[in-house]
């Protein structure tokens, strides 16, 4: 048997439907041991207002609450990367609400290699009205200013990101 597709929000539902079958199949009578279990980066409200509290003091409240409903719990490994280097502290941006410990957390932590991955999956920066255009150059910039991308790495990624927002149509700003 193999699952192909989906995502964090479908991953419990496909995987119980497919051991239904393979218990089925080999004659097993178990319950799952994970019907239970919160998903990755849920917490209790208490656990959650707290971290809330931590984010807010650090970055605004605005942003907690956007690091919370993108990262959810997992937003207190971002929180603690960023606090071991000053400088991934910074917006992108004046304009922009996307901090540059952002980048680097996707790409250490969540396997992003892509600017296109960075924005449009990882930073969600790619669902701006402008699809991340104006974010695009700005996150490699940053990515070259840190030792993780070099310049011609950094160019290839922003005329990458721009054939893709391309391919949907996006007018330029």
């Amino acid at each position: 048997y193999s699952i192909i597709g989906g995502k964090l929000t479908t991953h419990r539902a496909l995987a119980r439907d497919c051991m239904k079958r393979l218990r089925r199949r080999l004659g097993i009578e178990r319950k799952s041991p994970s019907a239970d279990r919160a998903l990755p980066g849920a917490l209790a409200n208490d656990d959650r207002d707290l971290l809330l509290e931590e984010l807010a003091s650090a970055y605004g409240s605005a942003t907690a609450t956007r690091l919370w409903q993108t990262y959810g719990g997992m937003s207190r490994g971002l929180h603690d990367r960023i606090a071991r280097d000053a400088e991934l502290k910074n917006r992108l941006s004046l304009e922009s609400d996307l901090i540059v410990g952002e980048l680097v957390y996707a790409i250490e932590s969540e396997h992003a290699r892509t600017l296109v991955d960075l924005l449009q999956r990882r930073t969600m920066a790619g669902l701006q009205p402008d699809f991340g255009k104006r974010s695009a150059p700005l996150a490699a910039d940053w990515l070259v200013r840190l030792g993780v991308w070099d310049k011609a790495r950094a160019e290839e990624e922003v005329t990458a990101y721009r054939r893709f927002a391309r391919r949907y149509a996006v007018p330029s700003p």
